[in-house]
């Protein structure tokens, strides 16, 4: 048996574990910190069965016993977490994006830098059938050397989620940049591969404009509830 902590068992988790799971039935749930963990077990009591609850991170890794730990909190809180695994050397799956503010770079950065702990970060799409698709054709040569790299992220889908709810508080996620644009720094990296062009980037510059939602409405409301739908500029109405 392969004993896995979580941390903050929401939507992301709570998939990561059943593939984790499919692909190895020997992993088992014996340790969570989660402020709604009866309402969890309740609804995955095949998942948590076995599952102690803990108060917080550094609580579940005392009582000790795990062979890994994954962490899928609300964003803010991930490198806090991290940086307690980190030091127990223990394996980590780490959800992104992995800090928010330079400050925590700077503290999950030096906190890695003293582990030894075997860490995988959830950058799924780099693996998704299109980039694949992309990477094949990048290494097949056919475009010839490769001189610029550009990715447009629209997330049509996802805008409502991160717009309509507490992703929209950038004190928790850090921007719409750090919450969805890390993907796609992933992914054009890996496209480079072991080209001429691999490696890390030496410098990065960013630049950005929010010229929707800018009003400070509170999140969760919507357009059908609010008290200005007719002269709002934004709303439908």
């Amino acid at each position: 048996m392969k004993r896995i902590g979580v941390v903050g068992f929401g939507r992301r988790l709570q998939h990561m574990v059943k593939v984790v799971q499919r692909n190895d039935p020997d992993v088992v749930v014996t340790a969570i910190v989660d402020p709604a963990f009866d309402a969890r077990r309740a609804e995955f009591p095949d998942v948590l069965w076995s599952a102690t609850s803990y108060s917080g991170i550094e609580q579940m890794l005392h009582a000790g016993n795990l062979d890994g730990v994954m962490v899928g909190t609300r964003c803010d809180l991930h490198t806090p977490v991290a940086v307690e695994v980190l030091a127990s050397n223990l394996p980590l799956f780490l959800e992104k994006p992995v800090a928010i503010d330079w400050e925590q770079f700077h503290r999950l950065s030096e906190a890695f830098s003293a582990s030894k702990s075997p860490t995988m970060v959830g950058f799924p799409l780099r693996v998704s059938p299109l980039c694949e698709l992309a990477a094949r054709i990048v290494r097949s040569g056919t475009l010839g050397t490769l001189a610029q790299l550009q990715a447009v992220n629209n997330v049509p889908a996802y805008s409502i989620g991160y717009y309509m709810g507490w992703m929209r508080d950038e004190a928790q996620t850090g921007g719409l940049w750090m919450q969805k644009a890390t993907h796609d720094f992933d992914y054009l990296l890996s496209l480079l591969g072991d080209g001429e062009l691999a490696g890390q980037p030496t410098r990065v510059i960013a630049m950005e404009s929010k010229q929707v939602f800018r009003g400070d409405r509170p999140a969760g409301l919507h357009c059908r509830e609010c008290d200005i739908r007719h002269e709002c500029v934004e709303s439908p109405y």
